[in-house]
């Protein structure tokens, strides 16, 4: 069979489920002409996208169809596993339920006395309250806010509802009326008569209910499992792609490296789930979850327009707090229960809280494709001791800002220095792709948390020294440093909504905050305080000056702490770093200064510097080991 052939099923059923996936996100419920031509164009996009990444993903790495055979089948696995245990799937839409016709007619009992008035309130088919305008009325029905109301009640008024409906629904009425009678024709042959004087003054509502049988709920089920597809297809093939080039990128490595990088993977993975459970909340948590769920509501009532509109935490960029709006945009813990699933794993927190424990689990991913990029790019020493620096371990594991623009930072700089690498042996066009590349995880950080783009100063640094030994080079740095920097800016407005309206102002929102904050606790920590922060670890951290964060206060948390020894093994690597790799020195001192003259002095901020930290620490390790070696041949001689 040809690859174009095999590759058109995976890339049909990708398409089908992002296309489902849209319709699931559309504020219709009805396939309107206008939906359905959005609907093809979407699917048509993504079965090119997908056939594309797949055809060159398979030429790039020439994996066996064995291996991409195990790789599928382990995505596929893995998308269910990761719906399931945290309840996630897009909004249900009702889409292979039956149709029913519910009818409510009103009759007026003669026998009784009192208020001859009744109050409809909404009906519920299981997935959603039907609006009055999904309803044929009949009789003198007046609304009154998010009521029906009948006074008097004649005898003459009906209710229609022609639509679909889950394995049970509900009407609600108020206790007003005292002597009106209800007949309900609940469109399966059945049919149920209430008096409604019989409702106590006490309650608020009078709820009548109707079960529809075991064959309404095996299609409930059926219809969650066709609204689960589309999420389980988009992580399967996230998780393909992420497997597929792991084993592209480690296929010729030595065996040694394989193990190495396993055991890492698998130590960060455990190291960071164990967190997320067990970390006390730390500060900020709840302003960036807030923030998300701010985001994911505006999402989930199909007013996207409004996302760029919100000002809460402007002083922040959006685009982490956009990440972690996914987990509450396919929020389904309400799904999962209806459809009789497990709904354990923290399924009981309340949404603020559950906002929080998702967002914990996004920084945990991107700490860990730190640990692994680190390992690739650099060395296994440096993906350790990212892992176990006590920074990297508490941010990884929360709701904050730092864990994507560290790994997106150390992206930029690291393409960024390829691409000097080789602007002189190879072609002005891979030269140039390495540059975008760098580029864009540049704008990626802006968009992430602007105190990281300190790195552009190393890259600029760098820049100049490589310019400066070879004079001839202004002609290709000066219109790349243009193109870089427009591919920057344009990534970094692209993914950070909030600088879509009115940019100028949201800028000035968004430093004027922080020049106000500086002002106001700029007295908090001495200058130096920087230099507590990369030669400590967290639990060692001195309260002198501010109260100690809450995870600081428990030590007993952390599975490591030796950011005392990575700093005494970055400065023995220094020396190296300057020789072999100088922009990751110039990172980190660029870092460094900018925290001493930088008014607040948050522990946070320190995260800046981590990186270069574990790479130097890891060319320190090195020098220590081969001193080692030295000295044990040295002794074999004598």
């Amino acid at each position: 069979m040809s690859s174009p052939v095999r590759l058109t099923l995976p890339a049909l059923l990708t398409a089908a489920g992002a296309a489902l996936a849209a319709w699931q996100m559309l504020p219709v419920l009805d396939l309107q002409p206008k939906a359905i031509i959005l609907l093809i164009m979407i699917f048509l996009a993504v079965l090119m996208g997908s056939f594309f990444l797949l055809q060159k993903t398979l030429n790039k790495t020439s994996l066996s169809r064995r291996t991409i055979s195990i790789l599928a089948a382990v995505a596929i696995m893995g998308g269910f596993a990761i719906a399931f245990i945290f309840h996630l799937s897009f909004p249900q839409k009702e889409l292979v339920l039956q149709t029913r016709t519910i009818q409510i007619r009103i009759s007026d009992d003669t026998a009784g006395s009192g208020s001859r008035s009744l109050r409809f309130r909404s009906l519920n088919n299981r997935y959603r309250g039907i609006p009055f305008s999904d309803f044929t009325i009949a009789g003198d029905w007046q609304r009154e806010g998010d009521d029906l109301v009948l006074d008097p009640v004649r005898g003459d008024e009906s209710l229609t509802y022609n639509g679909k409906s889950g394995s049970k629904v509900a009407l609600f009425f108020t206790p007003e009326a005292t002597s009106a009678i209800v007949e309900i024709d609940w469109g399966d042959g059945r049919t149920e008569t209430v008096q409604v004087s019989q409702l106590s003054q006490s309650q608020q509502s009078l709820m009548i209910s109707h079960d529809y049988g075991p064959a309404a709920a095996r299609l409930e089920k059926l219809n969650f499992l066709v609204n689960l597809y589309s999420i389980v297809v988009l992580l399967g093939s996230l998780i393909f792609f992420y497997l597929a080039w792991l084993v592209y990128l480690l296929k010729s490595r030595p065996r040694a490296f394989c193990w190495a990088f396993l055991l890492l993977s698998v130590a960060t993975s455990v190291i960071r789930l164990v967190n997320v459970y067990h970390f006390p909340l730390g500060w900020d948590e709840g302003t960036y979850s807030r923030a998300a769920m701010q985001y994911g509501e505006k999402a989930l009532s199909f007013q996207w327009a409004q996302i760029p509109e919100i000002t809460y935490n402007h002083e922040h960029p959006a685009l982490v707090k956009l990440t972690f709006a996914i987990p509450v945009i396919l929020d389904a813990r309400e799904s999962f229960r209806q459809a009789g699933f497990s709904d354990w794993n923290n399924a009981e927190l309340a949404k603020e809280d559950y906002t929080i424990f998702t967002g914990r689990l996004v920084s945990a991913v991107f700490s860990l494709l730190t640990v692994q990029v680190l390992t690739i790019l650099i060395n296994p020493i440096a993906g350790f001791f990212f892992m176990a620096h006590s920074l990297a371990e508490e941010f990884g594991a929360q709701a904050r800002l730092e864990a994507m623009p560290m790994l997106f930072s150390f992206l930029s700089i690291w393409f960024f220095a390829k691409y000097l690498k080789i602007i002189r042996i190879v072609s002005k066009k891979k030269a140039a792709q390495t540059l975008i590349l760098s580029a864009i995880f540049l704008g990626l950080t802006a968009a992430s948390k602007l105190i990281y783009c300190v790195v552009a100063f190393a890259m600029a640094a760098v820049a100049i020294s490589v310019w400066w030994k070879d004079r001839a080079l202004w002609k290709r740095l000066l219109p790349a440093a243009m193109l870089f920097g427009v591919i920057s800016l344009l990534t970094f407005f692209v993914f950070n909504p909030s600088m879509w309206v009115d940019p100028y102002n949201r800028i000035a929102m968004m430093f004027g905050f922080h020049e106000n904050y500086q002002a106001q606790s700029s007295e908090i920590y001495p200058w130096w305080q920087p230099l507590v922060w990369v030669t400590r670890s967290v639990a060692h951290h001195p309260g002198i000056y501010q109260v100690k964060s809450p995870l600081g206060r428990a030590p007993e948390l952390f599975f490591f702490s030796i950011d005392e020894l990575i700093f005494i093994l970055a400065c023995i690597g220094f020396s190296s770093v300057w020789k072999r790799n100088k922009i990751y020195l110039f990172w980190f001192l660029f870092g460094l200064v900018f925290l001493f003259l930088w008014g607040t002095k948050w522990v946070q901020y320190a995260c800046v510097l981590t990186v270069p930290l574990c790479i130097a620490a890891a060319y320190g390790a090195q020098n220590c080991m081969n001193f080692l070696q030295k000295k044990k041949s040295e002794l074999r001689l004598d």
